[in-house]
């Protein structure tokens, strides 16, 4: 099989980074670099998911890990705030413990969503209490939100022994690249009739 010479070079360079200790790799990548050369974005397929009919109405989000590093990386926990018009929830962390393999995404781009695999995205579950889906339900016409979705994430890890972090990452999903929203009367109770007291706690800290 013919590979290209930019692939050849990557693969001779993989072959000596493995036998090489991680503290001389580690001169040549210091944890900013390494930290430069990761990035968590959106999945391609079932990117968000706003699902309001439960019994705990939620907005779950599906993300994948680039690693351009010629080395793995781990990914320990994300911290992430999301935006729709105002903040929604802020500094909600999600426990990842995944390792992405070097110049690789994870998953990749072709994933079977039906098989609970290690190539499954990173899920993040909002949990939404009465308020916020008001503040949400306001910003709805016709089926759709009228403000874009915001993230922002820190993301934090391992390689080489060392911590790396990556703050500030910021993904904007467009009003027209958002799924419908169906927002039946008993998915949002009137806020009129809700007791003092009796509005349930963001799983989300604020």
């Amino acid at each position: 099989m013919d590979i290209g010479f930019g692939e050849a070079i990557r693969v001779a360079l993989l072959a000596v980074l493995r036998h090489l200790p991680s503290w001389i790799v580690g001169r040549f990548y210091p944890d900013n670099k390494v930290a430069a050369n990761v990035a968590v974005d959106l999945t391609s397929v079932r990117r968000i998911d706003f699902r309001f009919s439960g019994d705990i109405p939620e907005i779950l989000v599906a993300l994948r890990v680039t690693n351009l590093n010629p080395f793995p990386v781990q990914l320990d926990r994300l911290v992430v705030d999301l935006w729709i018009g105002q903040p929604v929830v802020k500094n909600h962390p999600v426990f990842v413990d995944r390792t992405v393999g070097a110049y690789s995404v994870d998953p990749p781009v072709v994933w079977d969503s039906g098989v609970l695999n290690t190539h499954a995205p990173v899920l993040i579950e909002f949990q939404l209490d009465e308020l916020k889906l008001a503040s949400i339900r306001q910003q709805v016409q016709g089926g759709r939100l009228t403000n874009n979705l915001i993230l922002r994430i820190d993301a934090h890890g391992i390689a080489l022994r060392r911590a790396w972090s990556k703050r500030n990452q910021r993904i904007e999903v467009s009003t027209d690249e958002l799924p419908p929203l169906h927002l039946g009367a008993h998915e949002f109770p009137d806020l009129t009739t809700v007791q003092p007291g009796s509005i349930a706690r963001s799983v989300g800290s604020s």
